[in-house]
Protein backbone atom coordinates (compact mmCIF):
# COMPACT_ATOMS: atom_id res chain seq x y z
CA UNK A 1 0.00 0.00 0.00
CA UNK A 2 1.22 3.23 -1.03
CA UNK A 3 0.80 6.72 0.25
CA UNK A 4 0.05 9.58 -1.14
CA UNK A 5 1.85 10.69 -4.07
CA UNK A 6 6.09 10.75 -2.99
CA UNK A 7 4.98 13.40 -0.32
CA UNK A 8 5.10 14.12 2.67
CA UNK A 9 2.11 15.25 5.14
CA UNK A 10 3.86 18.40 5.70
CA UNK A 11 4.02 19.08 1.76
CA UNK A 12 0.28 17.54 1.21
CA UNK A 13 -1.38 19.78 3.93
CA UNK A 14 1.06 23.03 2.13
CA UNK A 15 -0.33 22.00 -1.48
CA UNK A 16 -4.00 22.22 0.15
CA UNK A 17 -4.09 24.67 2.60
CA UNK A 18 -5.86 27.29 0.50
CA UNK A 19 -8.36 25.27 -0.85
CA UNK A 20 -9.07 23.97 2.29
CA UNK A 21 -9.16 27.50 3.85
CA UNK A 22 -11.20 29.09 0.74
CA UNK A 23 -13.97 26.12 1.17
CA UNK A 24 -13.91 26.71 4.67
CA UNK A 25 -14.23 30.42 4.76
CA UNK A 26 -17.23 29.64 2.17
CA UNK A 27 -19.39 27.21 4.21
CA UNK A 28 -18.46 29.47 7.26
CA UNK A 29 -20.27 32.67 5.46
CA UNK A 30 -23.06 29.97 4.13
CA UNK A 31 -23.98 29.16 8.04
CA UNK A 32 -24.35 32.39 8.93
CA UNK A 33 -23.32 34.81 11.95
CA UNK A 34 -25.76 32.04 14.35
CA UNK A 35 -23.40 29.19 13.47
CA UNK A 36 -20.57 28.54 16.69
CA UNK A 37 -18.37 26.82 14.49
CA UNK A 38 -15.85 29.46 12.52
CA UNK A 39 -14.00 28.98 9.51
CA UNK A 40 -11.25 28.49 11.24
CA UNK A 41 -13.17 25.16 12.93
CA UNK A 42 -14.15 24.39 9.97
CA UNK A 43 -10.90 24.40 8.29
CA UNK A 44 -9.17 22.06 10.79
CA UNK A 45 -11.96 19.61 10.72
CA UNK A 46 -10.93 19.80 6.35
CA UNK A 47 -7.07 19.07 7.54
CA UNK A 48 -8.26 16.18 9.75
CA UNK A 49 -9.98 14.57 7.10
CA UNK A 50 -6.79 15.55 4.71
CA UNK A 51 -4.58 13.89 7.03
CA UNK A 52 -7.08 11.21 7.52
CA UNK A 53 -7.06 10.69 3.72
CA UNK A 54 -3.15 10.66 3.31
CA UNK A 55 -3.17 7.79 6.18
CA UNK A 56 -5.80 5.82 4.16
CA UNK A 57 -4.98 6.35 0.55
CA UNK A 58 -4.05 3.53 -1.39
CA UNK A 59 -3.28 3.76 -5.13
CA UNK A 60 -4.49 -0.52 -5.72
CA UNK A 61 -8.03 1.14 -5.37
CA UNK A 62 -8.06 3.04 -8.65
CA UNK A 63 -8.73 5.85 -7.25
CA UNK A 64 -6.51 9.61 -7.88
CA UNK A 65 -5.04 10.88 -4.70
CA UNK A 66 -6.41 14.12 -4.97
CA UNK A 67 -10.01 12.94 -5.75
CA UNK A 68 -9.98 10.54 -2.73
CA UNK A 69 -8.76 13.72 -0.96
CA UNK A 70 -11.45 15.59 -1.62
CA UNK A 71 -14.07 13.17 -0.74
CA UNK A 72 -12.67 13.00 2.92
CA UNK A 73 -12.40 16.86 3.27
CA UNK A 74 -15.80 17.68 2.69
CA UNK A 75 -16.87 14.91 4.84
CA UNK A 76 -15.24 16.11 7.78
CA UNK A 77 -16.14 19.40 7.13
CA UNK A 78 -20.19 18.78 6.62
CA UNK A 79 -19.93 16.05 9.82
CA UNK A 80 -18.58 18.94 11.55
CA UNK A 81 -21.53 21.38 10.66
CA UNK A 82 -23.81 18.65 11.30
CA UNK A 83 -22.86 17.66 14.20
CA UNK A 84 -23.24 21.58 15.26
CA UNK A 85 -26.69 21.78 13.43
CA UNK A 86 -29.85 20.76 15.60
CA UNK A 87 -31.51 19.20 12.35
CA UNK A 88 -32.27 15.49 12.17
CA UNK A 89 -31.77 13.65 9.11
CA UNK A 90 -35.34 13.16 8.86
CA UNK A 91 -35.88 17.19 9.01
CA UNK A 92 -33.35 17.78 6.70
CA UNK A 93 -35.13 14.95 4.24
CA UNK A 94 -38.34 16.79 5.30
CA UNK A 95 -37.15 20.20 4.22
CA UNK A 96 -36.01 18.93 0.29
CA UNK A 97 -39.16 17.19 0.39
CA UNK A 98 -41.16 20.19 0.64
CA UNK A 99 -38.76 22.41 -1.27
CA UNK A 100 -38.51 20.30 -3.95
CA UNK A 101 -42.48 20.25 -4.42
CA UNK A 102 -42.48 24.09 -4.25
CA UNK A 103 -39.74 24.36 -6.74
CA UNK A 104 -42.26 22.16 -9.18
CA UNK A 105 -45.04 23.84 -8.54
CA UNK A 106 -44.48 26.96 -8.60
CA UNK A 107 -42.73 25.86 -11.94
CA UNK A 108 -45.54 24.82 -13.39
CA UNK A 109 -48.05 26.91 -12.38
CA UNK A 110 -46.31 30.45 -11.88
CA UNK A 111 -47.33 30.60 -8.18
CA UNK A 112 -46.14 29.63 -4.95
CA UNK A 113 -48.69 26.92 -3.95
CA UNK A 114 -50.92 26.96 -0.89
CA UNK A 115 -50.75 24.38 1.79
CA UNK A 116 -53.15 22.13 0.65
CA UNK A 117 -52.01 22.14 -2.94
CA UNK A 118 -48.38 21.25 -1.46
CA UNK A 119 -49.71 18.28 0.80
CA UNK A 120 -51.49 17.25 -2.37
CA UNK A 121 -48.16 17.23 -4.40
CA UNK A 122 -46.24 15.63 -1.81
CA UNK A 123 -49.22 12.90 -1.84
CA UNK A 124 -49.96 13.92 1.78
CA UNK A 125 -52.99 14.35 3.77
CA UNK A 126 -53.56 17.57 5.36
CA UNK A 127 -52.28 16.71 8.62
CA UNK A 128 -49.65 14.66 7.66
CA UNK A 129 -48.69 17.73 5.71
CA UNK A 130 -48.78 20.04 8.91
CA UNK A 131 -46.55 17.23 10.75
CA UNK A 132 -43.97 17.87 8.46
CA UNK A 133 -44.27 21.19 7.40
CA UNK A 134 -43.42 21.58 11.53
CA UNK A 135 -40.32 19.39 10.86
CA UNK A 136 -38.57 21.58 7.68
CA UNK A 137 -40.09 25.08 10.33
CA UNK A 138 -37.70 23.68 13.09
CA UNK A 139 -35.08 22.68 10.60
CA UNK A 140 -34.96 26.58 9.19
CA UNK A 141 -34.61 27.98 12.45
CA UNK A 142 -31.47 25.47 12.77
CA UNK A 143 -28.15 27.48 12.59
CA UNK A 144 -26.66 25.51 10.17
CA UNK A 145 -29.71 25.34 7.69
CA UNK A 146 -28.16 26.67 4.27
CA UNK A 147 -25.28 24.75 4.91
CA UNK A 148 -26.63 21.39 5.69
CA UNK A 149 -28.75 21.84 2.26
CA UNK A 150 -25.67 23.16 -0.01
CA UNK A 151 -23.95 19.84 0.94
CA UNK A 152 -26.33 17.56 0.81
CA UNK A 153 -27.90 18.51 -2.47
CA UNK A 154 -23.89 18.00 -3.71
CA UNK A 155 -24.21 14.77 -2.63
Amino acid sequence: MRHAPRLTRDQVCDRYFDRIHRRARRLAECAGPDCALTAEDIALRGFLGLLEAFDRFSEDRGVVFGTFAEFRIAGEMRDALLAEGGATRRQRRASREIDRATQVFTAANGRAPGHDELAGALGLTLDAYWTRSEEHTSELQSPDHLVCRLLLEKK
